[in-house]
């Protein structure tokens, strides 16, 4: 993610007389950030792989498997999903793991790509890249078998084909709804934006998963379904045990970091106040701007967000670094420090357990793990962080009304109305 900006300050000619000097630095700034990068894979990488050679998936692939065996749906993911994964049955356990997990890493490959065209000189596009799939959090979602990295390419194609394909944009975010509590804020944006033909693009795709999901599960799991969906408020305490919301980046699991108690009303609060701080952007900035806030805003407003899904601040950080915005020489200095926040609060977080077998029991759609609260290993920043994130982008945007009014792709072109 940080080095999308990098690179990009690498290319441009800063007027400014105390910014010369980064032409002349960048060069080996990116060398630097490669050999970091480089060093974050190595570390990360060969568990990743010796995980999926050995195709012995983790619990969490396990219940995703069975479900779409019996084309049920599996807790709160949708039940589209079931149907989706259902072709995985006809293989055995491991080989559907591995065929699933492989099929995740080229997720994140075609991320990187798109994250990184554009870009020169070479060691420039070698640090893009490097950047987006040495996450520790998106190495995580592969082991385990979740859906972070299906779900952060089609958030990103979905932003990206706005302008062009917004048809197209609209079935990309209708994929979100798989795991329904990222869906929200981009439906929002682009009801707020008024661009009919990607919301209607997103509704339709939404209406067919479910309505198929529904379908091959029976309709009498439409209600329990439903009603998980209502629960998944700000008050985690009642349906999750308290290891589970060790795992949490959302805010409910920053409080237990920060030491306190993730009391419901503090959790509205911090999610009413992300939202007001992305929606400040929509008011004040460009659409590449809201995009940036938007994607940033998938993410603080979900009352539920567990480690490995904040892979999908990668979404984020490729349109955060391409934003139109004042003080522009800025971005690095957020997009390092997003990146820096997620590897110190990956540090941070209580897995894996050594020591500690966990117990994983399914009695209906609930789970209960047999391991007591061992509490946090430190601070997760990262959520304070992509809050700052927001509240700079609507300090720093180009003010130019409502941002939506006519939507916009991102595009590597310069602006035109600005003057040469």
């Amino acid at each position: 993610m940080s080095t999308f900006a990098l690179s990009a300050l690498a290319r441009r000619r800063i007027g400014v007389a105390r910014w010369a000097w980064w032409s002349e630095l960048s060069p080996a700034l990116l060398l630097a950030l490669v050999g970091i990068e480089v060093a974050a894979l190595v570390a990360l990488l060969p568990d990743t792989v010796s995980i999926w050679w050995q195709g012995k998936p983790s619990p969490d692939f396990q219940l995703l498997l069975n479900a779409a065996r019996d084309l049920k749906p599996n807790g709160l993911y949708s039940p589209g999903l079931s149907l989706l994964l259902y072709p995985l049955t006809f293989l055995d356990e491991a080989n559907a793991y591995r065929v699933y997990t492989a099929l995740g890493a080229l997720a994140v490959a075609a991320i990187a790509y798109l994250a990184q065209r554009g870009i020169r000189p070479v060691e420039a596009r070698v640090a893009v890249a490097l950047g987006v799939i040495s996450i520790p959090q998106m190495h995580w979602a592969l082991r385990f078998g979740h859906l972070t990295p299906f779900l952060a390419l089609a958030a990103l194609g979905g932003f990206l084909l706005l302008r062009r394909r917004p048809y197209l944009a609209g079935l990309c975010f209708a994929i979100l709804v798989l795991k329904p509590q990222y869906a929200p804020i981009p439906a929002l944006y682009l009801l707020w934006t008024r661009n009919g033909r990607a919301l209607a693009g997103l509704l339709g795709g939404a209406l067919v998963l479910e309505t198929a999901g529904f379908a091959a599960a029976g309709l009498g799991e439409i209600g329990p379904y439903v009603s998980g969906l209502l629960d998944m408020g700000s008050d985690s305490r009642d349906n999750l045990a308290s290891i589970q919301q060790s795992w949490q980046y959302a805010w409910p699991g920053f409080l237990k970091s920060a030491g306190l108690e993730a009391n419901p009303l503090l959790v509205a609060d911090a999610l009413a106040l992300s939202l007001a701080a992305v929606v400040l952007v929509w008011l004040r900035g460009s659409a590449s701007t809201a995009m940036a806030a938007a994607a940033l805003g998938m993410l603080l407003v979900a009352p539920y967000a567990n480690f490995y899904d904040w892979g999908l601040l990668v979404v984020a950080g490729v349109l955060l670094l391409r934003a139109d915005i004042r003080w522009k020489s800025l971005l690095p200095v957020i997009a390092v420090g997003l990146y820096v926040a997620l590897i110190a609060t990956q540090a941070a977080t209580p897995w894996p357990i050594s020591g500690l077998e966990i117990n994983v029991i399914q009695t209906g759609d609930q789970l209960s793990l047999a391991v007591g609260d061992i509490g946090t290993r430190g601070l997760y920043w990262v959520t304070p962080a992509a809050l700052a994130a927001v509240c700079f982008l609507a300090v720093a945007a180009q003010r130019t009304g409502r941002s939506g009014a006519t939507p916009h792709a991102i595009e590597d072109a310069p602006d035109p109305r600005r003057a040469p």
